[in-house]
């Protein structure tokens, strides 16, 4: 085969190829926003839970109306929850509403959502966006805070970040991922409490015995 014919060959190889992957229908990974429990206050009937909400290893945060209907985190059946008494500590970055009915709720098989449990959406509105986040690390967007009735809690698949992204076949859609956190649970165990600031102040003096006595107030793991 002669060089020139050797050119065409390879050449309308690489085209069947390129071709080939724009055939392929590319569905997009969504974007995940977590909560982790930072431990309960307070005393009954009024328990004041606190969650770091954080932008998940290899996710970014950049989708906010008008252009798109944005991304956000719901925090769903929340069991004792007073009406009114949540506050997010970064308002320039995430709306926060109380609802019934949230965006992304995570509803299926063994997951029903009570319309008489209130739900904590928070929806992106813009600000400085997020860029993609190396794998092996987290961000925090702010701090969320309610009250409960119940200082028990226990891990439940409740929590559902959703974002707008390619799903497949050059359809864009609404994506969703369902995430555990330690939520409210009469029927739970005590959640952790909080350490004061003194007290962590204090912990580097204490060396390993304070560093093991430390871990045991981390925040519970989504």
């Amino acid at each position: 085969m002669r060089r020139k014919d050797k050119s065409r060959v390879a050449l309308c190889s690489t085209l069947t190829v390129f071709i080939a992957m724009l055939a392929v229908p590319v569905v997009s990974q969504a974007d995940t926003i977590n909560a982790f429990l930072i431990g309960v206050s307070g005393s009954g009937p009024n328990y004041v839970w606190t969650y770091d909400i954080r932008l998940a290893s290899g996710s970014k945060l950049d989708e906010a109306p008008p252009n798109d209907p944005g991304q956000g985190v719901a925090i769903v059946d929340i069991f004792g929850m007073q009406s009114g008494s949540s506050t997010f500590s970064n308002p320039l970055l995430f709306s926060k509403q109380e609802v019934t009915t949230a965006d992304g709720d995570p509803a299926g098989p063994g997951l029903p959502d009570s319309v008489s449990l209130l739900n904590i959406e928070l929806s992106y509105i813009g600000g400085a966006p997020i860029p993609l986040i190396q794998t092996g690390t987290s961000v925090s967007l702010g701090t969320l805070t309610f009250i409960s009735s119940t200082n028990l809690g226990s891990d439940q698949l409740k929590v559902s970040s959703f974002d707008y992204n390619a799903t497949g076949a050059g359809t864009a859609g609404r994506q969703f991922t369902a995430s555990s956190a330690f939520l409210p649970d009469p029927n739970g165990t005590p959640a952790p409490v909080p350490l004061p600031a003194a007290a962590l102040a204090a912990i580097p003096l204490f060396g390993m015995i304070g560093g093991i006595r430390a871990r045991k107030y981390l925040p519970r793991s989504a």
